[in-house]
């Protein structure tokens, strides 16, 4: 496991999620949605750093995520992984870039979400 980059988008992807109850919390949907994405794409980035995957090695020479990479390896990393993804991923187009969602629709997906959360606070308890 390369520890700092894990631990820094781990770390991010926590407060991110925490951030996206928050937000719901307050009626803030938009912003709960971008929170909500941002959660899933840091947690994908740190479990494939952590599980050593070839899309983490090759995002890690470049010095960037691309989409594909992080496509590709939410995939590999399974079905929970694949699942928060494309959830991630609705949430931030149709609830943040077109406002279309209401809250019944993102909380319906949250459960999902932190399912993958909850991987990556393991590893960052294991770690500690």
């Amino acid at each position: 496991m390369v520890g700092g980059e894990f631990r820094a988008h781990a770390e991010l992807a926590v407060r991110m999620f925490s951030e996206g109850v928050e937000s719901m919390g307050r009626g803030d949907v938009a912003w709960a949605c971008a929170a909500f994405y941002k959660a899933v794409e840091e947690t994908v980035k740190a479990l494939a750093i952590a599980k050593g995957l070839e899309e983490a090695r090759e995002a890690l020479a470049r010095d960037r995520w691309s989409m594909g990479l992080l496509d590709s390896a939410a995939r590999r990393l399974g079905n929970t992984a694949w699942c928060a993804w494309v959830h991630g991923y609705f949430l931030y187009v149709e609830g943040f870039g077109e406002g279309r969602l209401n809250a019944e629709g993102v909380r319906a997906r949250v459960p999902i979400i932190e399912a993958l959360i909850q991987e990556v606070r393991k590893l960052l308890d294991e770690g500690s």
